[in-house]
């Protein structure tokens, strides 16, 4: 692979627990999409030192607006809380929080894997 069709490719990392932060930190200038929930996108924000880390719309964007190595697209960050989706791009416009219809209590079975779905998806 040629150094042009490495840097073109599109990294996408689900964060899946808060201690990722430890071991992915180096590469957040290598996401060009980065999802997790408000805990997991709390733990990185603080990780790396940000002002404000707690909340959701303060860590996102904080990940957000962190130095990227490929400039010709922006870093998208998607953290999920509960019925809600916020996504982030690295640009301050076409910041957007979508709401999503929530399941009642009796049609959860069992929500082991549901974050890891919802990034597959």
């Amino acid at each position: 692979m040629t150094f042009h069709e490495r840097y073109f490719q599109i990294f996408v990392l689900n964060l899946s627990a808060s201690f990722t932060t430890q071991g992915f930190g180096p590469q957040l200038p290598h996401i060009d999409y980065l999802i997790g929930n408000e805990a997991e996108s709390e733990a990185w924000a603080s990780a790396k030192g940000l002002p404000d880390p707690k909340g959701l719309p303060a860590a996102t964007n904080g990940l957000a607006q962190q130095p990227k190595s490929n400039l010709t697209r922006y870093r998208v960050v998607v953290s999920t809380r509960g019925a809600a989706i916020a996504v982030y791009p690295s640009s301050p416009v076409n910041v957007k929080t979508y709401a999503v219809n929530a399941l009642k209590d009796e049609g959860v079975v069992d929500t082991n894997g549901s974050g890891d779905a919802f990034a597959g998806g």
